[in-house]
């Protein structure tokens, strides 16, 4: 149980962790509880997890994310639908934050996926907050440090992009944001986490220097053999 005594205070990647800590299946999808994913999404999941092999790459399954202002019905069962809506003249549905941080899920090329029929190849890190699909013996942990909603899932996925993860999107998987209250940050708390998140960034750049001067010493190495 976590006791809340500020409503902006949320120790989200706290209650994340311990959801991934409680976890005993082979893959974790990292998605939020006011996401909807489409109506097949679990058995597609399935599927595209046997396409790849986990053994030799460290893979992050990208699920493009969406949103709808409508508080019923605003989730299409598959990707026809989600197509025919988001063509439609009344749009009721968006790329998610296209409007707050259109920066945040451009990565995921969405006239690419408008097209594709199977995984493609993206480039993590930068501003990108993708929800994906990790293997969960391989999991990094979620930075307790960042409280509420600000920075936390740009951090986790510049983490993976640092580990040198392979990001794929799927092509016939998506989550839908649905309508809510939001709650108003302080711009004071803000600050904080920007500083908090800066720094947590300067220690993820090191740890990327590091892994390529690793690979650079064995790749050198190898060529000396």
């Amino acid at each position: 149980v976590v006791y809340q005594r500020n409503a902006t205070h949320y120790p989200v990647n706290f209650m994340r962790n311990v959801a991934l800590y409680g976890a005993n299946t082979s893959h974790i999808w990292m998605i939020d509880a006011d996401f909807t994913p489409n109506k097949d999404a679990y058995q597609l999941i399935k599927k595209h997890i046997h396409r790849f092999n986990w053994n030799t790459t460290r893979l992050a399954l990208v699920t493009p994310a969406f949103e709808t202002n409508l508080t019923e019905g605003g989730v299409p069962d598959n990707k026809t639908q989600l197509l025919q809506r988001l063509n439609h003249k009344n749009k009721t549905i968006h790329t998610f934050s296209f409007s707050r941080c259109p920066g945040c899920h451009e990565k995921t090329n969405w006239a690419y996926f408008i097209k594709a029929t199977k995984p493609y190849k993206i480039v993590g890190g930068g501003l990108f907050e993708p929800y994906v699909i990790l293997q969960r013996k391989t999991i990094p942990v979620y930075d307790e440090r960042l409280i509420a909603r600000h920075l936390n899932k740009i951090l986790y996925d510049y983490e993976l992009f640092v580990l040198q993860y392979a990001f794929y999107v799927l092509p016939d998987v998506f989550i839908v944001h649905e309508p809510h209250e939001r709650i108003i940050q302080p711009y004071t708390e803000q600050i904080c986490l920007n500083q908090i998140g800066q720094l947590i960034k300067m220690e993820l750049w090191r740890k990327r220097n590091i892994l390529k001067n690793v690979k650079i010493r064995k790749v050198n190495q190898t060529n000396l053999l």
